[in-house]
């Protein structure tokens, strides 16, 4: 029980929302309190409560628990944010599936025509991508133009 303590909400509702406004770290201990404060109070006020409620065990628990579980969360995307491939192969699927999505729904060509285009110059981009001033090797190259063969082509890599 000690490792979870801070699991389980607060019953209090006040108290949990000054939790998660401290968990976020965007604001001090008096703008989370006023924030959290069902009615306007001033600076003092705010100050003192907020200060008071981070010595309570149950509200340091939660706090602590809330800002773990949020730094996992953002351990867990980091590499998807910052890694241009991995955004790049997303973008490509997401451009892919779309396409197939509006021709089933039976979209106009003209709106298929732009949709195809967006992914294939998108394609094209990805495919000349460097890094390290080393091409990039990508598979989904290959899976375009197979994709392309199939649904007609596109205008660009003709």
């Amino acid at each position: 029980m000690a490792g979870d303590s801070g699991a389980t909400p607060l019953t209090d509702k006040r108290l949990e929302a000054f939790c998660k406004l401290i968990a976020l770290e965007e604001k001090s201990q008096a703008a989370a309190w006023t924030e959290s404060a069902p009615t306007q109070i001033t600076f003092e006020s705010a100050s003192n409560g907020g200060s008071r409620a981070m010595r309570r065990k149950n509200v340091a628990d939660r706090i602590a628990w809330l800002r773990k579980e949020r730094a996992a969360a953002q351990a867990a995307t980091q590499p998807i944010q910052n890694d241009p491939l991995i955004i790049m192969a997303t973008v490509s699927e997401v451009l892919k599936k779309a396409y197939i999505a509006a021709k089933e729904e039976g979209f106009p060509a003209a709106k298929l025509a732009m949709v195809r285009k967006a992914w294939s110059m998108h394609v094209g981009r990805f495919s000349a991508m460097k890094v390290n001033h080393k091409p990039v090797a990508v598979s989904s190259g290959i899976e375009a133009t197979s994709f392309w063969d199939k649904i007609g082509g596109c205008e660009c890599h003709k």
